[in-house]
């Protein structure tokens, strides 16, 4: 009965996307119908022709699996093979992420400090913008940064598997576990800020694990940790999640009776250094952070009636689909069928330690509120995507003899991911042309009023190069719409508020800005309205 419960309970992903491609086309699935109904009804009966006629055997180490040579040669085809798909197939489609509003941005702020300062995901956006700088004058397509970036940090993400795995002794087919989850798509030329941070959460989590693992204590361990994590936090605010996690590998890590020494110690050194970089960024540098266009000020928590409402469960439960939905399928059928050992497992703090990365992410994906929608902001709620693929692979590690049940699972979600990085790769022509449109108009902003932003006071900097150029472009394109009285109306408020501000450049007081920025408000939904209207 067992084995029939636990045949229906690992049929129900492939059961899922048939349904999901068939009747409800869910935005997680964007390869072709007929693809996903192919590749879910094979995975079926594969799954039962392996619950019919495999018999329990023996745990076979993967020594006597592979030995010597022919183990290196599987553990560097398979990344190989991932690396190439990297290359061959970037990510074309500006639905994910910021998309167009994100290239806009960073075209803009690049052509006009030389690189991009935004506080929630700081490491990021100075990295991507500054190589842009420095090359944007062969290339005016400002994604050739991004691509660069994400296929060299997914290059070293795999080189840090390889070393993990031939240490280990990972199965092969683990190591297509761990890079067949829809998350690796952040590697394939991704336009986002999420793949330096993905590098450094993985290494993070390596390093945890491996020190707590050799049984390793002392202050110095926590430190390392403590300079991996602030510079995780670096490359984007919401990796502060990890600190869950750091926290207890502090208790771990600590000689007996020192854990309150060495909290206050590491937790002094971590504060400090974060500190730094906002007290720099927000009150000394020469371009100061603009709070009021951060997420640090106003971070978009969800109500709490509407944190445990069904619209979110779905949205949580369509991120998990999409970017680790095999890995996460595996540990719940372990937890459901082998919770006692699952409860051993866990006992590990080295395993505990990836639990709590994976935790703290998850309460993120509970609390944040996606203010894009999706498929655009499946990035930013999805970083629970790596510590729970990982988990899914130390387990099976652990567990040798039942990675033969999994097969037609983990082959299913390489057929998925495949399939979706090929669809990805599809270019928009509409979506093209309109970057090109947009990207023209920022470099014609850029040419005529660099050199005058510059001049701006430092702490206003960063607004009044947004707001000229959010004026500018709403000029731009009430000058493209039919004349009509509403049209001519706002073009004149257009060119008012226009003065009002080059006026107000210098020293502004809060009582302007605030009286500006309600009238700016106002424009701005009218200018939105006749655009609709048109």
């Amino acid at each position: 009965m067992k084995n029939v419960n636990a045949l229906i309970f690992l049929s129900i992903p492939f059961l899922f996307v048939f349904a999901g491609a068939t009747f409800f086309n869910p935005w997680f699935l964007f390869s072709n119908k007929i693809y996903l109904q192919t590749i879910s009804i094979s995975s079926l009966l594969y799954t039962v022709l392996i619950f019919v006629y495999s018999k329990k055997s023996r745990i076979i180490p993967t020594r006597e699996l592979f030995s010597g040579n022919y183990y290196l040669a599987a553990i560097l085809i398979i990344p190989g093979i991932s690396f190439t798909g990297m290359l061959l197939f970037p990510v074309n489609n500006l639905n994910l992420g910021d998309g167009i509003l994100l290239l806009e941005n960073v075209f803009l702020e690049t052509g006009i400090f030389g690189y991009q300062l935004t506080l929630d995901e700081f490491l990021e956006a100075i990295s991507h913008s500054y190589l842009y700088s420095l090359i944007g004058e062969g290339s005016p397509d400002p994604r050739v940064s991004y691509r660069i970036l994400s296929w060299a940090s997914g290059f070293l993400f795999l080189g840090i598997v390889i070393l993990f795995s031939k240490k280990y002794m990972i199965r092969p087919v683990l190591i297509g576990l761990l890079l067949s989850s829809n998350g690796i798509i952040l590697f394939h030329g991704y336009v986002e800020n999420y793949t330096i941070v993905t590098l450094f959460l993985f290494l993070t989590m390596i390093y945890g694990y491996e020190t707590i693992k050799r049984g390793e204590t002392g202050l110095a361990y926590i430190l390392v940790a403590v300079f991996l994590g602030c510079i995780t936090i670096y490359s984007h605010l919401v990796s502060g999640y990890i600190i869950f996690a750091l926290a207890f590998y502090c208790y771990v890590v600590s000689e007996k009776g020192n854990f309150i020494r060495n909290t206050l110690i590491s937790s002094a050194i971590g504060l400090g250094l974060v500190a730094l970089f906002f007290i720099y960024f927000i009150f000394l540098a020469d371009v100061r952070a603009d709070l009021s266009q951060t997420h640090i000020a106003h971070p978009p928590f969800y109500p709490m009636r509407r944190m445990f409402s069904l619209n979110h469960v779905y949205e949580i439960g369509s991120c998990i689909g999409f970017s680790c939905f095999v890995p996460f399928w595996i540990l719940s059928h372990q937890f459901t069928f082998e919770r006692k050992r699952m409860v051993s497992f866990l006992a590990k703090p080295e395993n505990l330690f990836v639990c709590l990365v994976s935790a703290g992410f998850l309460i993120h994906g509970i609390t944040f509120n996606p203010l894009l929608g999706f498929p655009s902001d499946w990035d930013i709620m999805s970083f629970y995507w790596l510590p729970i693929t990982f988990l899914s692979v130390l387990v099976l590690h652990e567990f040798g003899t039942e990675v033969k049940q999994y097969y037609p699972l983990i082959i299913f979600g390489l057929l998925l991911y495949t399939g979706n990085f090929i669809s990805l790769n599809k270019i928009d022509p509409a979506k093209e042309e309109k970057l090109k449109s947009i990207l023209e108009v920022t470099r014609q902003f850029i040419h005529m009023n660099r050199n005058e932003i510059r001049e701006s006071q430092s702490d206003q900097k960063k607004f009044y190069m947004k707001t000229s150029y959010f004026l500018y472009k709403t000029k731009m394109n009430l000058l493209n719409l039919e004349p009509g009285t509403e049209q001519i109306s706002l073009a004149k408020l257009n060119s008012a508020l226009e003065k009002e501000l080059n006026s107000n450049r210098i020293d502004p007081t809060k009582e302007w800005t605030k009286d500006y920025l309600q009238r700016l408000t106002d424009f701005h939904s009218r200018y939105l309205t006749l655009i609709r209207n048109k």
